[in-house]
């Protein structure tokens, strides 16, 4: 009866947050839209807009790749559209790898003395806990903060393949694929445009908040009076050549050449 029972690990949050930026790329989309159609001759409209339609479809597709959580069914274990059976697990392999590139890599650009900070802090403060998969399709990978959801996801792989030995120790050149997110360099450099893409989208959506994007026609009355009251007192100049002078009363008097 306890193998009729489908279990469920927690993974990550990671597709909870590439939702919410393909979210901002959609209202950051239409937003820069909206400025092309007020200003089409401003090139930073145009230049957002691509960057949302990229960041958005790089969010989709690795939202896509990494589930929630896995489902310990009673046959196989289950990863969002992935079923690994039990009977094709071959070898089970855990570590401790580090994620301090992943920081440095975004820190440096985008502050030296956060970069500082990481460089000058052990690499074992950054560990994140990897649980290696090996099927004769390939290996799969996944990774914790804390090694107690590590511990878990074990247990509950142990109640199906108690014969199965959990060995140390990973070779990370081996090509394995990710059901959580990956803190290397390559995600790192990726938070950061991540951050530059946000702080510019902003910025370029809040240029339509320039009152010289408004379409006219504009009220001259203003500006004509303003005139006016300036140039009230300059008198004893000779008029330009070919230059209509206004009267007080508003019609206008064509001076002689």
């Amino acid at each position: 009866m306890a193998d009729a029972v489908t279990r469920t690990v927690p993974l990550s949050r990671a597709r909870r947050w590439t939702w919410v930026l393909v979210a901002v790329a959609v209202l950051f989309a239409a937003w820069h839209v909206y400025g092309i159609t007020v200003a089409p001759a401003r090139p930073f409209f145009w230049i957002g807009l691509a960057f949302d339609v990229l960041v958005g479809t790089v969010a989709w597709f690795f939202g896509r790749a990494w589930p929630p959580e896995a489902r310990f069914e009673p046959d196989a274990l289950v990863l969002d559209r992935t079923r690994l059976p039990y009977a094709h697990i071959t070898g089970v392999r855990r570590d401790e790898v580090s994620a301090k590139p992943f920081w440095l890599a975004f820190w440096l650009p985008t502050s030296l003395l956060g970069g500082l900070i990481v460089a000058l802090r052990p690499a074992a403060g950054f560990d994140r806990e990897v649980v290696e998969i090996q099927t004769p399709a390939g290996r799969v990978r996944a990774r914790w903060r804390d090694d107690r959801a590590a511990e878990t996801f074990l247990a509950a792989l142990r109640e199906h393949r108690p014969d199965l030995d959990v060995r140390f120790g990973l070779d990370a050149g081996l090509f394995a694929r990710d059901y959580t997110a990956r803190l290397g360099v390559g995600g790192g450099l990726l938070a950061f445009g991540l951050s530059l893409w946000l702080f510019l989208g902003a910025w370029f959506g809040l240029q339509l908040t320039d009152q010289s994007l408004d379409r006219g026609p504009f009220p001259l009355e203003a500006t004509s009076g303003a005139l006016r009251e300036l140039t009230a007192g300059l008198t004893g100049f000779a008029p330009l050549p070919g230059v209509t002078r206004a009267s007080p009363s508003g019609s206008a008097t064509a001076t002689t050449t």
